[in-house]
Protein backbone atom coordinates (compact mmCIF):
# COMPACT_ATOMS: atom_id res chain seq x y z
CA UNK A 1 0.00 0.00 0.00
CA UNK A 2 1.67 3.10 -1.01
CA UNK A 3 -0.81 5.27 0.81
CA UNK A 4 -1.18 6.28 4.72
CA UNK A 5 -5.04 6.46 4.89
CA UNK A 6 -6.25 8.07 8.40
CA UNK A 7 -10.01 7.69 7.73
CA UNK A 8 -11.96 5.10 5.67
CA UNK A 9 -15.16 5.52 4.09
CA UNK A 10 -17.34 2.62 3.19
CA UNK A 11 -20.43 2.81 1.82
CA UNK A 12 -22.11 -0.07 0.18
CA UNK A 13 -24.76 -2.75 1.60
CA UNK A 14 -24.20 -4.93 4.25
CA UNK A 15 -26.27 -7.70 6.18
CA UNK A 16 -25.74 -10.97 8.02
CA UNK A 17 -22.41 -9.68 9.47
CA UNK A 18 -21.09 -8.87 6.52
CA UNK A 19 -20.65 -6.33 3.91
CA UNK A 20 -20.60 -6.57 0.21
CA UNK A 21 -17.73 -5.57 -2.03
CA UNK A 22 -17.64 -6.34 -5.54
CA UNK A 23 -15.16 -9.18 -7.08
CA UNK A 24 -12.64 -8.47 -10.49
CA UNK A 25 -15.76 -9.79 -12.61
CA UNK A 26 -18.18 -7.21 -10.91
CA UNK A 27 -19.95 -10.15 -9.09
CA UNK A 28 -21.42 -9.07 -5.31
CA UNK A 29 -18.43 -10.56 -2.27
CA UNK A 30 -19.52 -10.87 1.45
CA UNK A 31 -16.73 -9.60 3.36
CA UNK A 32 -17.23 -11.30 7.54
CA UNK A 33 -16.24 -8.95 9.89
CA UNK A 34 -13.09 -11.14 10.80
CA UNK A 35 -11.99 -10.87 7.14
CA UNK A 36 -12.72 -7.40 7.01
CA UNK A 37 -10.52 -6.67 10.31
CA UNK A 38 -7.92 -8.51 8.94
CA UNK A 39 -8.19 -5.50 5.83
CA UNK A 40 -8.00 -3.05 7.98
CA UNK A 41 -4.86 -4.58 9.47
CA UNK A 42 -3.04 -4.31 6.25
CA UNK A 43 -3.32 -0.30 7.04
CA UNK A 44 -1.32 -0.51 9.93
CA UNK A 45 -2.61 2.10 12.81
CA UNK A 46 -3.26 4.62 10.31
CA UNK A 47 -6.74 5.07 10.26
CA UNK A 48 -8.32 6.58 12.93
CA UNK A 49 -11.88 7.27 11.29
CA UNK A 50 -13.94 4.34 10.19
CA UNK A 51 -17.15 5.13 8.55
CA UNK A 52 -19.46 2.23 7.58
CA UNK A 53 -22.56 3.37 5.86
CA UNK A 54 -24.59 0.18 5.07
CA UNK A 55 -27.27 -1.36 6.34
CA UNK A 56 -26.82 -3.24 9.30
CA UNK A 57 -23.14 -1.86 9.57
CA UNK A 58 -24.05 -1.77 13.31
CA UNK A 59 -23.84 -5.09 13.92
CA UNK A 60 -20.74 -5.20 11.68
CA UNK A 61 -18.78 -2.61 13.09
CA UNK A 62 -19.57 -4.59 17.06
CA UNK A 63 -17.36 -7.44 15.91
CA UNK A 64 -14.63 -5.48 14.36
CA UNK A 65 -11.48 -5.24 16.27
CA UNK A 66 -9.02 -2.54 16.39
CA UNK A 67 -5.88 -3.44 14.30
Amino acid sequence: MNHKPKILHFSGHGGGNAICFEDSLGNAADISANNFTELLKLAGNTIECLVLNACFSDDFASFITPP
